[in-house]
């Protein structure tokens, strides 16, 4: 029997004589491709509507403070922002899509929006590219803009609502001379805080803004003294946006509304329902 000093040897033998087991092949690197360069954004500036070159912006601690309830007016026209690059539609490929696609713009394509409303005196959604009207109707489903009505009997040329006297009441027998003749409020403290709720835009958010409605020949119309000058004289009947797309808004004369509204009807013949479609949070307008 072999000792067991001669069988490790024999096994160290065995072991040395072993054919070299090849290493295994080392997997290559992947080839990596180079990275392109990706081209420059074309600054989008149209060279034709560049300002003069002597002409300098100013800085932006020179701009005046803005009035919070009369911020209708944006810190630059449209032209200017543009053709200071400040709408960045080159960088993101909007110009070159237009220039693919010139009637890719959305017509024929019927949007519904449900949302806090739509400010429909925004310009930008006055008219589609095709010039056609691009609001085809706005509802208020949430009856925040409800405004109950009662009969009223006019004295004249004037009328009395819950206290508030207003003259200039034959604008109004204008257009229906026998009545019946209807009166609502709204008030704007319900309707959030200031300045959304501020309807009238004159810095306070208590007052309580009369309507008064008749049915005229073509449909139900409403009247309101926007000026504030306690006189329905001048003003204009407004009819259900979906018949005539007509708004309104309050405002002291000269100044432009802070908010515009429509109005919504119903009732048919019998007692009118009036329903006020504003947007007072703008996320609405914004979709």
């Amino acid at each position: 029997m072999p000792s067991p000093r001669m069988t490790l040897a024999a096994l160290a033998f065995a072991l040395a004589c072993a054919p070299k087991q090849p290493e295994p092949k080392q997997p290559e690197p992947e080839k990596k491709e180079p990275t392109p360069e990706l081209p420059l954004p074309k600054p989008n500036i149209d060279p034709g509507r560049l300002p003069p070159k002597n002409e300098r912006l100013p800085p932006s601690a020179a701009l005046p403070e803005p009035d919070p309830y009369d911020t209708l007016q944006p810190v630059a026209p449209p032209d200017a922002a543009f053709a200071h690059g400040w709408m960045p539609l080159a960088s993101t490929g909007v110009n070159d899509f237009l220039q693919s696609h010139p009637t890719f713009d959305g017509r024929g394509v019927l949007i519904g929006i449900l949302d806090t409303g739509i400010d429909p005196g925004i310009p930008g959604l006055s008219q589609t590219s095709t010039g056609t009207p691009k609001l085809l109707d706005l509802r208020d489903f949430s009856d925040e803009g409800a405004v109950p009505l009662r009969r009223i009997t006019p004295t004249g040329d004037s009328v009395d609502v819950a206290g508030r006297k207003l003259r200039g009441f034959g604008r109004v027998t204008a257009f229906n001379n026998q009545g019946p003749y209807y009166a609502g409020i709204i008030a704007e403290l319900p309707l959030g805080p200031p300045p959304a709720s501020d309807l009238n835009g004159n810095g306070t958010v208590d007052d309580s803004l009369v309507l008064v409605v008749t049915r005229a020949s073509d449909g139900w119309v409403l009247f309101a003294d926007t000026d504030g000058d306690r006189s329905l004289a001048g003003e204009r009947p407004v009819h259900d946006y979906l018949q005539a797309r007509e708004t309104f808004g309050w405002a002291a004369k000269g100044r432009t509304p802070r908010i515009t509204i429509a109005a919504n009807f119903s009732g048919g013949t019998g007692e009118p329902t009036l329903g006020l479609v504003f947007d007072t949070f703008g996320h609405g307008s914004h979709v």
